[in-house]
């Protein structure tokens, strides 16, 4: 997109490709250890959070963060995506898509602004309305921003993204931290926006003039059609996800959505941050991976089985000492987070394994597969929303969350190998030996559950650790596995 020169020639790209994939894992474990460190911060933050403000509060927050999550998903996450992928590397069509991402991006803003008050009534927490006004101001700067990131990702400058990302997730902590010492539940608001606008300044301080926004979005054309499939893709998973929210928070009250948040800020996202290693690489990889049927499932089939294979036991082994690491973070009176965030734990590990293969389904622009799954995640959270409904009850979100991942699991898997997409049988095969080591090594932090906090965490991260010593020291036995280290 920027710099650099025209890419048409197919051999050219198919160079690329291969040199890219090179340096797989070592631009993974770039990315992760960046995120390993936001992660510890995120828990830090979480902690003092949690000992400043009570569920109620966090209720607010999480209604005033999923709508402008759902708002971000058409302003932000299909242009970081679409720039990500970009095959054409004229510097005018990346500045004609950060024009089109900013002018979508604020006519969302105004919406949400203009609506903020009635949804926050739809969520039954009229408290969330200010911090939904106060976030709609971070679309237009989160959009450019996530163009910018994109481009760093498409180029394969991992060292600047790094450097975008750990500065803007220390300094947003550290101003959200002094920002909630005031005490006004508003202020919770502060470490997002800071985050964003922070990584807008950096991204544009590293790309410069190529950074400046196009006078005309013509030459972004073909961008902005993917971004808004992607976009349409995400938003309904997200929205699948955020309706039962809704029915928690009016059926069962903002605490319970403040709980519900505060496991969620413990489990599913710092799995999400772990699994953004693997996107933020293999994305801009998997763009080139258009042709070549043999090469392509052979890559697919060798991601999917080593995700699950590091991921799975890993959660498994850590499962009996979720409650106990949340209660410990947030401190006394969030037990109900504790319980809330076993389920979460699950849910989101299984996601982990899926997202691998829905990232290159995406980058190939395989949108039919991704809708038919889709499809079905929405029922099985349609029915947990139901059930939380008549009830009153929140358990039926946690069943239905772990039931949404394991059917998009199993409907991706399927779908892909009828279209001839992976080695469907090898894949499915190797997944269930997986599940069957999580459960194994689930029950040693099982049996010694009732120890104490410090006894069943320590025991879990040694049978964790102890697994992935094992792993690696077994990698030649485990092909797709051993092939990705190989890569390197």
């Amino acid at each position: 997109m920027f710099g650099g020169g025209w890419v048409s020639d197919p051999e050219k790209r198919t160079v690329a490709s291969r040199s890219a994939r090179g340096g797989l894992l070592t631009g993974v474990a770039a990315v992760w250890g960046v995120q390993v460190m936001g992660m510890l911060l995120q828990l830090v933050y979480a902690g003092v959070t949690a000992r400043t403000f009570p569920a109620a509060v966090f209720g607010a927050y999480a209604a005033a963060m999923s709508t402008i999550a759902i708002a971000a998903l058409f302003a932000v996450s299909g242009a970081t995506k679409a720039s990500a992928r970009s095959l054409d590397e004229d510097p005018h069509q990346g500045r004609a898509l950060i024009s089109a991402s900013l002018l979508i991006a604020t006519a969302l803003m105004l919406v949400v602004m203009l609506l903020a008050g009635p949804i926050a009534m739809l969520w039954g927490v009229p408290a969330s309305a200010s911090m939904i006004r106060w976030l709609a101001f971070t679309l237009p700067v989160s959009a450019y921003a996530g163009v910018l990131l994109g481009v760093l990702r498409r180029r394969r400058r991992i060292t600047a993204y790094n450097l975008v990302t750990a500065t803007a997730t220390v300094t947003g902590i550290v101003v959200g931290v002094m920002a909630v010492q005031s005490g006004a539940a508003v202020s919770l608001v502060v470490m997002p926006i800071t985050v964003q606008v922070v990584s807008l300044v950096l991204g544009v301080a590293l790309l410069q003039g190529q950074a400046m926004p196009a006078l005309r979005v013509s030459g972004a054309r073909r961008e902005v059609v993917f971004s808004l499939r992607s976009s349409t893709n995400s938003a309904l998973t997200y929205v699948a996800t955020t309706v039962p929210l809704v029915v928690l928070a009016r059926s069962v009250g903002p605490s319970a959505l403040g709980s519900w948040n505060r496991a969620t800020s413990l489990t599913q996202v710092p799995v999400e941050s772990a699994t953004s290693a693997w996107t933020t690489i293999f994305f801009s990889v998997m763009r080139g991976e258009r042709e070549g049927s043999r090469q392509r499932n052979l890559l697919w089939s060798d991601m999917v089985v080593a995700s699950a294979f590091v991921v799975l036991p890993t959660a498994g082994a850590f499962l009996p000492a979720v409650p106990a690491a949340v209660s410990l973070i947030l401190g006394p009176g969030w037990s109900l987070s504790g319980q809330m965030a076993a389920w979460l734990w699950v849910s989101a590990c299984i996601v982990a394994v899926n997202v691998v293969l829905f990232t290159a389904l995406e980058a190939t622009d395989n949108f039919p597969v991704l809708w038919t799954v889709q499809a079905w995640r929405i029922a099985a959270l349609a029915a947990a929303a139901l059930g939380v409904a008549l009830t009153g009850n929140w358990l039926w979100l946690g069943v239905g969350m772990v039931a949404s991942a394991l059917l998009g699991l199993l409907v991706t898997l399927i779908t892909a190998a009828r279209r001839d997409l992976l080695q469907g049988r090898r894949v499915g095969r190797l997944l269930t030996t997986a599940f069957v080591l999580a459960l194994a090594l689930c029950l040693p932090g099982l049996l010694i559950a009732g120890s104490g906090r410090v006894i069943t965490l320590t025991a879990c991260a040694l049978v964790a650790v102890a697994y992935l010593g094992c792993l690696y020291a077994a990698r030649r036995r485990l092909p797709a596995l051993d092939r990705l280290l190989a890569r390197d």
